[in-house]
C-alpha cells in the first residue's frame, strides 16, 4: 500500500465520520461505529496472530537446521582416546 500522509488520513476520517454522521440515525451511527470496531479489532488480530506464526516459523526452522547441522556433524563416529604410541 502507498505510504499516506498522517494529516490527510486523519482529514479524511473525519470527513467519512462526519459524512456518516449526518447521513445516519443516531442509532444506526452508533451501530456502525460498533461494527467498524470489532471489524478494526478482528483485522488486528489476524495480522498480529501471522505476525506470531511467522516468528514460530522462523523458530522452527531454525530448530530444524540445528539438528540438522548436529546431524551431520555427529554421522562420523565419535572420536575415542588417541591410540598408545
Amino acid at each position: 500500500m502507498k505510504d499516506i500522509d498522517p494529516c490527510q488520513l486523519n482529514a479524511a476520517i473525519a470527513a467519512i465520520t462526519n459524512q456518516l454522521y449526518c447521513s445516519l440515525s443516531r442509532q444506526d451511527f452508533l451501530n456502525l461505529g460498533v461494527v467498524l470496531s470489532m471489524l478494526s479489532r478482528s483485522i488486528l488480530n489476524i495480522a498480529a496472530i501471522e505476525e506470531l506464526l511467522k516468528w514460530e516459523h522462523r523458530d522452527l526452522r531454525a530448530e530444524r537446521m540445528q539438528r540438522e547441522a548436529k546431524k551431520h556433524h555427529h554421522g562420523s563416529p565419535p572420536n575415542k582416546e588417541p591410540p598408545p604410541q
